[in-house]
């Protein structure tokens, strides 16, 4: 028998009833929904986030069939049906000004059509509180409020000051109601992908419980390993089959791709992507789905304006409380990675409050550096064929040829890049092979002090150091005189040395020495726009 995956579709009622597959989350809905009263948690896009306010929709409306052979049918004995709002803000663009408002209206519009409305209502924010009291005195149960992808109207508007203020001072109006609202709610849940923008429009809400870094609950969205071979080992089989492979192949494959996600610093079990996880199952091919699937752009816009060291983004620490951000419009880029799910936890020192993250898994890892060159440089085809060439001369150690093609790709770059020029510089070049999938370290220390970049294959360990308007021999004669290859002396890959003069005024290599053992040392220089060999 055929297994129909939920891939894209977050409508509970529908998987359910269509006999499509479904990885049973209920006994941590139900805990959920007994713990607390107030609720906020943040999760990446394409994380199931929609799929669980669905769920706790059907909940709520006391859908018990819905929930027959899952946790949930043991776990609650009443069913109570209550009324349920439930807001999604996923469908529209906020990036137009007016957008915001003529969605709440529409969305109170449907609720009054339902619980009535006083012709004195003339506000968002009274007309939200008399649908609650409305509905609450009309069913004579309390009133369930759920809120999906809360911060879409904040994030569309992120490139928009004004529209920003504006769009946040409607929705802390909007939302202010349910603080005075207690004795009419039964429970209150908003989900969204960052974590900065409840602290500022939810402000007043001194009850609403932030289960986004919290233990209990790191696995409510995602699909854990033992989940992955108990619920869906029959789907990991036929990719198997099809993609010929070995059972263990598969699952390491899948694993390296799509696993690696972990949301508590208080929790080491890591999570794969549920829709880039049954992307794959469901087309049987394992691909860059997160990827396709549509990124915020509003986070690469922010690496173009600013001079953020892009190479040292993986590894990176920091504190807590820099890390969860308190102001859209002052957050840095490594809190808006890790809270949008490019980056994630790799560990956490309590007595610090120190985090240091991580990219989760090689499909986040090469869609963000894919987008980035999307940004660095044009999308043409000859752009293409040269990063595709790239891969091919870093793998056979065709150093000069790669050097070559180097320069000519950093030759189409977006000059409009702002920052420091060799930073963009370092950052590119280790963005353009971390994109190729090659292995790619950024000031690596030494017991002498730190490589460049160093950037291996399996046949080869590229060593660069780079000058800014000084001769490429500096760059060469401090990989010699630091012995910057001493820690590769026994490692049976070939060592090829590279020494870069790079021109602030191009923003591109202007000279460079390759030096390799028992070969005789290739200076190149640029000829007629190219980088090529020179005599000396």
């Amino acid at each position: 028998m055929s297994v129909i995956y939920q891939v894209g579709d977050s409508s509970f009622t529908k998987i359910r009833t269509q006999g499509r597959l479904y990885v049973d989350k209920t006994d941590l809905v139900y805990r959920l929904t007994h713990d607390y009263d107030y609720c906020f948690l943040s999760r990446p896009r394409r994380f199931g986030k929609s799929l669980l306010v669905s769920t706790l929709e059907a909940y709520f409306l006391g859908r018990r069939e819905l929930f027959a052979g899952l946790a949930m049918e043991k776990l609650e004995k009443d069913w109570t049906q209550h009324p349920v709002l439930h807001v999604d803000f996923s469908r529209d663009n906020f990036a137009v000004a007016g957008v915001l408002e003529s969605t709440l209206n529409t969305i109170l519009g449907n609720w009054e059509r339902l619980y009535g409305r006083e012709a004195d209502d003339d506000t968002f924010a009274a007309r939200f509180i008399r649908v609650i009291e409305n509905a609450h005195a009309q069913t004579g149960r309390p009133v369930v409020v759920l809120v999906d992808e809360y911060d879409k109207p904040m994030l569309d508007a992120i490139n928009d000051e004004e529209l920003l203020a504006r769009n946040q001072r409607e929705l802390r109006a909007f939302y202010g109601v349910l603080k005075g609202a207690g004795d009419h709610l039964r429970f209150v849940f908003l989900t969204g992908i960052t974590r900065f923008a409840h602290l500022n429009i939810f402000s007043g809400l001194n009850n609403l419980n932030d289960i986004s870094l919290d233990a209990p609950y790191a696995a409510l969205c995602g699909i854990t390993g033992e989940e992955l071979r108990s619920t869906l080992g029959e789907g990991v089989r036929r990719l198997a089959v099809g993609a010929k492979l070995t059972e263990g192949e598969a699952y390491e494959k899948l694993k390296k791709m799509y696993d690696g996600y972990r949301f508590s610093p208080y929790a080491d079990e890591q999570l794969y992507n549920p829709f880039s996880l049954l992307m794959a199952l469901s087309k049987g091919r394992i691909d860059h789905y997160w990827y396709e699937s549509g990124t915020p752009m509003f986070l690469f816009k922010l690496v173009v304006g600013g001079s953020v060291p892009l190479a040292e983004l993986a590894g990176c620490r920091m504190l807590g409380h820099e890390l969860q951000g308190r102001e859209v419009s002052r957050m840095g880029l490594v809190p808006l990675l890790f809270q949008t799910g490019y980056l994630t936890i790799e560990s956490y020192d309590a007595a610090l409050d120190m985090y240091q993250l991580r990219f989760p898994n090689e499909e986040v890892e090469r869609a963000f550096y894919g987008d980035l060159l999307q940004y660095f440089f044009p999308v043409g085809a000859e752009a293409v064929l040269s990063v595709s060439a790239l891969h091919g001369c870093a793998v056979r150690g065709a150093a000069e040829e790669l050097m070559a093609l180097l320069h000519a790709f950093f030759a189409q770059g977006d000059y409009r890049v702002a920052g420091d020029r060799e930073v963009y510089f370092q950052g590119s070049m280790a963005t353009v092979f971390r994109m190729l999938g090659l292995q790619t370290h950024v000031e690596m220390a030494t017991s002498d002090g730190r490589i460049d970049m160093v950037v291996a294959t399996r046949g080869y360990v590229y060593l660069f150091e780079v000058k800014r308007d000084r001769p490429a021999a500096e760059a060469m004669a401090q990989i010699e005189a630091k012995g910057y290859a001493a820690p590769f002396a026994m490692d049976k890959r070939a060592v090829v040395k590279l020494g870069v003069g790079f021109s602030s005024k191009t923003r591109n290599i202007a000279e460079c020495i390759i030096r390799e053992e028992g070969k005789a040392d290739v200076r190149m220089g640029v000829v007629d726009g190219k980088l090529q060999a020179v005599g000396e």
